[in-house]
């Protein structure tokens, strides 16, 4: 059993790295576009990572866009999650907002699985330009190995990095990488 998951979380662990590998390709032979990003919003430059990081999708895995909650400081997330456990987290809030829905108490049922990312970038906007993009936050088990390769790419999804640091959350430590303007 427990060989079983290991080899489970490389495969999947080698399915993120092909996907970033991939990603990072298409942005070295992107990099002309750089220039042109200079007008693009926060909001397009999200959309363009989603597309890319889509454009072949893992067998393994499924990428999804989120929208942040209201009062939070990033415009956008990106997380990357086990197919299986996304499906599964998808099929038990809908029976549980189904049955809340008909008047079942919510004290008498048990609360929905959650599906937690492989990987998570928050996208924040710049402090001397809200509109564009200044960093990005990486979450996720595989994250230190993800400040690694980008530290010593210096590029991430088409952008030049000016720096890349480990930083200490409040419940787990992330990659925090600083977009040059």
């Amino acid at each position: 059993m427990k060989t079983n998951f290991l080899t489970q979380s490389t495969q999947i662990n080698q399915a993120i790295e092909a996907k970033n590998r991939k990603a990072a390709d298409r942005s070295r032979t992107t990099a002309d576009l750089a220039a042109s990003k200079q007008g693009k919003s926060i909001e397009q430059e999200i959309t363009e990572v989603f597309n890319t990081l889509t454009a072949k999708p893992s067998d393994g895995t499924i990428v999804v866009m989120e929208r942040p909650a209201k009062g939070r400081s990033h415009k956008g997330s990106i997380s990357i999650y086990i197919r299986e456990e996304y499906k599964r987290q998808q099929e038990e809030t809908r029976a549980y907002n189904l049955l809340t829905k008909k008047g079942v108490d919510r004290d008498k049922l048990p609360k929905p699985y959650r599906a937690y990312p492989l990987l998570r970038y928050d996208f924040y906007p710049r402090v001397d330009s809200p509109s564009r993009l200044g960093s990005v936050a990486i979450y996720g088990s595989n994250a230190m190995t993800q400040g690694i390769i980008i530290k010593k790419r210096r590029v991430l999804f088409g952008h030049t990095v000016v720096r890349v640091e480990i930083e200490l959350g409040i419940s787990r430590p992330f990659v925090n990488v600083k977009i040059a303007s």
